[in-house]
């Protein structure tokens, strides 16, 4: 599962010297622009005649959080190559993204430093690359950019790239098409993040049409539209709000779960959410089906973890383990690995 700023954190333009939407696979890589560097010696410029791998991620980013081992692993299978994880997406608290890596220890081990929120690195090179989720790696070798993908998906690539056996022509294709609908969807949440202004401000009405604006511009934002009305109605008419809530979770609907579960993720995850609304929001996901689906258990989990009800966040790690396809042993894996840790946290109390 890869974290969209969707709804959590929401992409806002900057101004930046590079074209908003000009890199891809085969194009120069951008300079590297950290502010601060946590942890290993500065990397200050991506010299010729060697290969890369630069990692984005945030403290707040759960999947981040379960791909950074594997990113090690991979850092300690290729010494040739110089690994660099890349803080965006977050406040400048560098204590506390210096405590989160050195709480990391040995399962981090490689250059890591913070680059800016919604600047520097955010821009130059994921925003210029369409990327809208985390954790995103880029491979470079020679100055140019080879491959973009999760860092769970790096192994084989990295390992072709260095072999020079990759068909970079196949990949850019897939990449472009992906990249494309990334950056539709970018656009959507610049206008979701301008209508939640709105709203925060007290200009509801008006926030209300911007959200009607935006579907009819793109209809693709409707179900992002309907997820932030109803976060919405929540705070405007508690009532109306848990009648909808019931009415979704009978209703079978695919999309109604969703807005149940990205509800109650954003109270959970959120400082100033209400744990009790994400618990019932979660409930009532949970309520639509006998036999929950895999995402909605790891949703399940996840949300579970964020509210510290360790016992629920087990319970739902093990139904995610009783439903992961067999022939997906990195999924089993991290997911072990996540068992672990929280039964860890069970035994600390």
């Amino acid at each position: 599962m890869k974290f969209a700023l969707a709804l959590l954190t929401l992409v806002a333009a900057a101004p930046f010297a590079r074209a908003a939407d000009d890199l891809a696979p085969g194009k120069p890589a951008p300079a590297l622009s950290v502010k601060n560097w946590i942890k290993g010696e500065p990397v200050t410029s991506l010299e010729k005649n060697k290969t890369y791998v630069v990692e984005f991620w945030a403290t707040w980013c759960g999947p981040c959080i379960q791909s950074i081992p594997h990113l090690t692993e991979i850092a300690h299978k290729n010494k040739d190559v110089t690994f660099v994880g890349v803080s965006i997406w977050e406040e400048a608290d560098i204590p506390k993204i210096t405590k989160f890596v050195d709480d990391m220890g040995a399962k981090m081990d490689y250059h890591v430093g913070y680059s800016g929120n919604q600047d520097g690195m955010a821009v130059s090179w994921m925003k210029a690359a369409g990327q809208n989720g985390i954790p995103t790696a880029f491979v470079i070798k020679d100055g140019t950019i080879q491959w973009v993908g999760h860092p769970m998906e790096l192994e084989k690539p990295l390992e072709e790239i260095k072999a020079g056996t990759f068909d970079s022509a196949k990949f850019k294709v897939a990449f472009e098409e992906r990249a494309a609908k990334n950056r539709l969807q970018m656009s959507i949440q610049k206008g979701l993040g301008a209508a939640s202004k709105q709203f925060d401000a007290g200009q509801r009405t008006e926030a209300h049409a911007a959200l009607d604006a935006l579907v009819a511009k793109y209809p693709d934002a409707k179900q992002d539209v309907e997820i932030v009305k109803f976060n919405w109605l929540a705070k405007e008419d508690y009532a109306a709000w848990e009648t909808k809530a019931t009415a979704d979770s009978k209703s079978g609907d695919k999309a109604a779960i969703q807005r149940l579960l990205s509800f109650s993720l954003n109270q959970a995850a959120n400082p100033k959410g209400d744990p009790k609304l994400a618990k019932k929001s979660l409930d009532l996901a949970l309520s639509a089906s006998d036999k929950p689906d895999l995402m909605t258990l790891q949703y399940a989990a996840y949300i579970s973890e964020k509210l510290k009800d360790i016992p629920a966040a087990l319970k739902y790690t093990d139904m995610v383990l009783a439903q992961i396809p067999a022939d997906n042993a990195e999924f089993r894996k991290n997911t072990e690995k996540k068992k672990a840790e929280l039964e860890a946290m069970t035994k600390q109390k």
